[in-house]
Order: C-alpha cells, then structure tokens, then sequence
C-alpha cells in the first residue's frame, strides 16, 4: 500500500524526465526517431486489436494514420497540379470542418491568404516557395483533430463498444498545437516571400517543436500504458 503510494507520487515526474531526455537525445535523429515511433504504432495497434480493446486500436490507428501521411508529404512535387489539388481539398474540407473554431477562425483565413498569395506569385512569374507540402501537413493535423473529436461515434458505427478515453482529449488538446505550429510556419514563409523582411525564427525552432509534439504524442501513450497496467493494479 505505502509502496504504491510513493509509486503514485513519483511516477508523472520519473516519466516527464526519461522523456525529456529522450527528446533532447532524440532531436538531431528526427527522421529516425518518427519512423520508429511509425513502426512502435503499429505493433502497438496490432496487440490491441488481437486483445479487441477497440476504443485504444481506433486512437492508434489514427495517430498511425497522420504519422503515416506526414512522412510522405513532403516527397510531392512542386508542381502546379499537385498544389491545385492540395488547394482545392484543404478549401473542401476546412469548409466541412468549420465547425471547429481552429478552423474557422486561424486555417480558413490563412489559407485564403495562402491562394491569394500563390496566385499572386503566378501571375508576376515568381519562383513560389514549397508552402502546398506545409498545407497539406496542415489539412492531415485538422483531419485528425476531427478523427479524435469524433472517434467514438466512429467506432460505434464499426463494432460495439465505442468509449471517450482520457486520451482522446489529451491527443485532441495536442493536435491544436500541431496546427497552430504550422500556420505560425506558413504565415512565416509569406512575409518573406511577399514583403522586404526575412523572418527566420520559427524557421529555426519549427523542427525542435514538431518533433517535441512527438515526443509528447509518445509520452502519452506509455504514461497512459503503464498507469493502467502498473501503478493502477499495483
């Protein structure tokens, strides 16, 4: 009893250290770092579906899915038609999603600024920046935010047994972060690319917070793990 009250108290702080040295020793090894956090979902995922814990395989499943479409994203090319459809698809669906004020107040406004820019850049024959790999990155953060916001109502229309865990929130709460980064990133982009000035200071810590969204992303998962599998039956 004594042992799992000193367990109980000790166990957030041990956690949020061990993973902060993780990040820290993790940062110049990023692309190594998410393809093995890819690859730990996964298996992940397949444990909860053979043991049929549902509700933790569809959180999974989704995380695995925005992961999965980061990693590929910024291998689009620079091309006309592919930021057309990027354009066209993040205008369709955050007019869907407007519902969530992120989107309707922050991505909806930054995006129009966003075409108006490129068309801009087209019409004067300047060499636009990458920003469509951004965009897309963007779109994948407000689908999952929706995915997690709706992941029970999800998982009852495919099996029984839907339920909100404590994880959901704190993966939903997270997923605003990710975007916020990223518009902050984008809005960056356009005031070098369209005034005199040449911001560089989210360009410099954008890779240090993404990969510490990671970090976080994967601090949650095993906090989650552990307390229910140790520190709760101890």
């Amino acid at each position: 009893m004594i042992l799992n009250l000193y367990l109980r108290k000790l166990f957030t702080p041990i956690l949020v250290i061990t993973f902060a040295l993780i990040g820290v020793y993790t940062f110049g090894y990023a692309e190594y770092f998410d393809r093995w956090f890819l690859l730990g979902l996964v298996m992940f995922f397949l444990v909860k579906v053979k043991t049929r814990d549902v509700n933790m395989a569809g959180l999974i499943a989704i995380i695995i899915f925005e992961r999965s479409v980061e990693e590929i994203g910024f291998f689009i090319e620079n091309h006309f038609d592919s930021k057309v459809i990027i354009y066209l698809c993040a205008a369709a669906l955050m007019y869907k999603l407007k519902y969530d004020q992120v989107v309707k107040k922050l991505c909806i406004p930054l995006l129009m600024s966003i075409i108006l820019a490129e068309c801009y850049w087209y019409f004067i024959g300047y060499q636009p920046p990458r920003i469509h790999a951004y965009v897309l990155m963007l779109l994948v953060n407000i689908i999952t935010r929706h995915l997690l916001f709706m992941r029970v109502p999800l998982t009852d229309k495919m099996v029984k047994g839907g339920k909100f865990l404590p994880l959901d929130l704190k993966l939903y709460d997270l997923s605003k972060w990710g975007i916020w980064i990223i518009a902050v990133m984008i809005s960056e982009y356009l005031i070098r690319h369209l005034t005199p000035l040449n911001p560089l200071y989210f360009y410099q810590v954008y890779s240090m917070l993404m990969h510490s969204i990671a970090v976080l992303t994967l601090f949650y998962f095993t906090e989650d793990y552990l307390r229910s599998r140790f520190i709760l039956d101890a």
